[in-house]
């Protein structure tokens, strides 16, 4: 007799998983994909909408370098040469075109996302969560408030990305000849980081040595070897496109930088007071606020809203009311911290304090297993890994005197990084659940803190994205995207300074008036800001301004600024850019220099357009 029971198919039957995991396949490539596609559309947005009036600096050290000055020597820069160099090449390629100047920008933009999504990618989270990490660790990194792709930040951030991501294959990698094109690769990079930033590419040099050491399981002295000749070639390359000597490179990046930053020792003391300052930091009522309010949220997801469950609708039902409740008032609290990057910079304190806390017992952990390895491998050696954005955080903290504020980058890395070294601890639901919703409260903190306030540094500020933008047509730069009081500002100065004909223009601190006026910067200086230009380059200004001054000087007075910067970084020690204020001050006072317009562009800023002659 026949059986009544209907059957599928061998065939079909044997599809319908296969179907599945296509799916889920797919599904795990198409979240991730579409979060870093919608990563980089923002960050176009934000290149485009995204000028200052401390901008032009890149553009005038390319421009003079190009014409047969020295970038050390002549210019006296304190900054590393990539940054300079890249610019200048690519002009010499496509001209000064405002619009083809955003190019390098955008391919900044995406070497950082794809960093970012090809090590998250390295985690063993599903879809959703690796979506959520991406769009966490990209608006958290960018937060910082002169984030910019056309920056040497993002450069660094996107090669410590690379790094890691090299250095996660290197755990990997089944042969020694692979260990050895690993090791030249991150040689590579490590040079380009440290001819982009200094102190971040020693540090990021010294723990990708480290993390080679331990994570090297063939050939580990050839592979260290090769790391260390490929870092060197590449700095004493870009050093010698410079046209200046090693002794004057090494002058002005390593004493020249540290000079107005305080001093040598002052600089590396900064980061031992990191942790103490990010404790001082949540000590406050507002901090601790927004901390439980954070806390609360992610309880209330994790506890009562994500645990319902169908069996159980009635109580489910109730728990997830109470919890919808619960999310929606902490939610409400939050929104202004939300709009403004608050909740960004009061859970990076935590995660500041969790990040000493973590790097301690994994140096004591390493320690033990080394000892008792004997010289063997040790266990999970890409947990040395960590130590590369963590040594970031600690360089940044010597430009931030001590404070954690703007060092959202390494935060995020090292976030970012721990989940793919430490996938046993998300495998946990609640801590999993709970780190979810940290992460995306960032996330969503983060962009809508960037479309508020797209770019900002010190008293410069910029309208909401795409409101009060004009599309202007300029006699050099071809067509630009500019806000309309930056516009209006210095369209005045340049009919102003113009108005005779060609005129000698000395723009303090930044030359964004000789860039928007297409005058070169007089004698040289570029830019004279109180942490990027020392006691020699004043002195020198002051000196050749009293002996033979330019027609025209555009002075933009900062003096709460001023005060700060020597608080921060020169224990309230006087700055020699308060005798370049006394003297162009005195110069006004006297009749000597005449006063001819006056501007308050940016909060507390007094702009002076001063005639010499």
């Amino acid at each position: 007799m026949p059986s009544s029971t209907i059957t599928a198919p061998l065939s079909a039957a044997a599809d319908e998983p296969h179907t599945e995991r296509g799916g889920q396949r797919h599904l795990s490539r198409f979240l991730p994909g579409l979060t870093t596609t919608a990563c980089i559309a923002f960050g176009i947005a934000l290149i485009a909408n995204t000028q200052l009036a401390n901008d032009g600096g890149w553009y005038w050290y390319a421009v003079l370098h190009h014409g047969g000055q020295r970038l050390y020597r002549d210019l006296h820069l304190v900054l590393q040469p990539l940054a300079v160099l890249e610019t200048e090449w690519w002009m010499s390629l496509v001209g000064k075109g405002w619009i083809v100047s955003k190019v390098p920008a955008v391919l900044h933009l995406l070497a950082f996302a794809a960093g970012i999504a090809l090590v998250t990618a390295k985690s063993k989270l599903a879809a959703f969560p690796k979506a959520v990490v991406i769009a966490f660790a990209f608006f958290a990194a960018i937060q910082f408030e002169n984030y910019r792709f056309d920056d040497y930040h993002v450069i660094v951030d996107a090669i410590c990305l690379f790094s890691i991501l090299f250095l996660l294959k290197l755990n990997e990698a089944p042969s020694g000849r692979l260990n050895l094109r690993l090791a030249a690769a991150l040689g590579v990079l490590s040079g380009l980081a440290i001819v982009t930033r200094l102190t971040d590419g020693v540090a990021l040099c010294l723990s990708t040595a480290l993390a080679v050491a331990y994570q090297t399981k063939t050939r580990k002295a050839p592979s260290l070897l090769a790391f260390f000749c490929f870092t060197s070639l590449v700095v004493f390359g870009i050093v010698l496109l410079t046209g200046d000597s090693l002794r004057d490179y090494a002058t002005y990046t390593i004493l020249g930088a540290a000079g107005p930053k305080g001093g040598l020792a002052n600089v590396l003391i900064r980061p031992l007071l990191l942790l103490w300052n990010a404790l001082v930091f949540l000590t406050a009522p507002q901090q601790l606020r927004i901390v439980l309010c954070c806390g609360a949220a992610a309880a209330s997801w994790t506890w009562l809203i994500a645990p319902f469950s169908k069996g159980d609708a009635r109580s489910s039902t109730i728990r997830a009311i109470v919890g919808l409740a619960l999310l929606a008032a902490a939610i409400f609290l939050l929104l202004p911290v939300l709009e403004n990057g608050g909740v960004i910079v009061v859970l990076s304190a935590m995660w500041v304090i969790a990040d000493y806390g973590i790097v301690f017992f994994l140096a004591l952990q390493v320690a033990l297993d080394s000892l008792r390895a004997g010289g063997a491998s040790i266990a999970n050696p890409e947990r040395v890994i960590l130590l590369l954005p963590f040594a970031l955080l600690l360089t940044g903290a010597m430009s931030s005197g001590g404070y954690h504020v703007g060092l959202y980058a390494p935060i995020a890395f090292f976030i970012l990084t721990g989940a793919v070294v430490f996938p046993a601890l998300l495998e946990t639901r609640w801590l999993k659940s709970c780190f979810l919703v940290m992460a995306a409260l960032m996330a969503i903190s983060g962009a809508c803190s960037k479309t508020l306030s797209p770019a900002s540094w010190q008293s410069y500020r910029t309208f909401p994205m795409f409101s009060h933008r004009l599309l202007v047509h300029h006699p050099t730069y071809g067509s630009m995207v500019v806000d309309d009081n930056l516009y209006s500002f210095f369209e005045g100065i340049c009919s102003v300074v113009k108005s005779d004909g060609r005129s000698e223009l000395l723009s303090i601190p930044y030359p964004y008036a000789n860039y928007y006026c297409d005058i070169p910067p007089w004698q040289g200086f570029v830019q004279t800001f109180f942490d990027t230009s020392g006691k020699e380059v004043i002195d020198d200004m002051m000196a050749k301004l009293q002996h033979s001054p330019p027609k025209w000087i555009l002075y933009e007075r900062q003096l709460r600024n001023l005060e700060l910067h020597e608080k921060t970084f020169n224990e309230g020690r006087r700055l020699p850019h308060r005798d370049l204020d006394e003297m162009i001050v005195g110069n006004i006072v006297s009749g000597r220099w005449q006063l001819v317009m006056r501007g308050t562009y940016g909060a507390g800023n007094d702009w002076l357009l001063v005639r010499t002659e």
